[in-house]
């Protein structure tokens, strides 16, 4: 196992425009790929099951690329952007605002106390990272504290935002999956659908937690969302509790 340490770019390649960047690039076996304390390192994993860590700043860009990858991004670290890539990953965001996109595989994903974006889907693998800025697999996704957005993408989620007032976000390409919502808390949380209507949904209760269905174009259920222990009917009838989380704004459409 190789330990290869962040570089100016114009210490491997020519300089052009990704120049000012640190960068790391692992091989196609397993590495462990540290940046440079400070901002804007890009450290690529590529084959193999890596470990990438960046030490806090601003602007670091961690790909795993293909394997069983671990991505850290420690301490107070701003806009730092996490892509798992291919494989069973695991991606911890630091203290600061993140995102974290978990890629194909069944993947872990933490964003801890800042406002985060996780989701589970993610870039093509062969993908240039450019200067920073989909395949699914059942995914788990954790806030943490701060107020995140958590989107689980295709495939069998489960979705904790933690404390905070959290956003969880289904997209219509995505519909096919059963996911779970583990802490869903209706005077804080938001629910968010894109290119989904409003009569695609429909809710429903079993035992100590609520399930809401979204419906395809064939009109068979494509997509359920299970939110363990609670109650998202409040002992109203199914259409009167969905019009009135849509009207008092929980439930959003994009």
């Amino acid at each position: 196992m190789a330990t290869i340490y962040a570089k100016e770019r114009s210490e491997i390649v020519p300089p052009d425009p990704y120049a000012g960047f640190k960068w790391g690039l692992g091989t196609e076996d397993d590495d462990v790929v540290l940046g440079s304390p400070g901002d804007s390192n890009i450290l690529f994993g590529y084959g193999g099951d890596d470990l990438l860590v960046s030490f806090g700043g601003t602007g670091n860009c961690l790909y795993g690329g293909a394997g069983a990858d671990r991505l850290y991004a420690y301490g107070d670290s701003v806009n730092a952007f996490l892509s798992g890539g291919s494989g069973d990953d695991w991606l911890v965001g630091g203290r600061g605002s993140n995102t974290l996109i978990g890629g194909s595989g069944d993947d872990h994903l933490f964003g801890d106390i800042a406002d985060d974006v996780l989701e589970g889907d993610g870039l093509d693998d062969d993908a240039d990272p450019g200067p920073c800025p989909q395949e699914g697999g059942n995914d788990t996704l954790w806030g943490g504290g701060g107020n995140d957005t958590l989107i689980g993408g295709k495939g069998d989620d489960t979705l904790t935002g933690g404390s905070g007032r959290d956003t969880f976000v289904w997209d219509r390409q995505d519909l096919g999956g059963t996911d779970r919502v583990t802490d869903f808390d209706v005077e804080e949380d938001y629910l968010k659908f894109s290119n989904i209507a409003p009569d695609r949904l429909s809710l429903s209760i079993d035992g100590r937690s609520s399930w809401l269905s979204i419906r395809g174009d064939d009109g068979q259920v494509a997509q359920r969302i299970e939110f363990e222990n609670a109650d998202l009917l409040s002992s109203q009838s199914e259409g009167v509790a969905l019009q009135k989380l849509i009207d008092q704004g929980t439930i959003l459409f994009a």
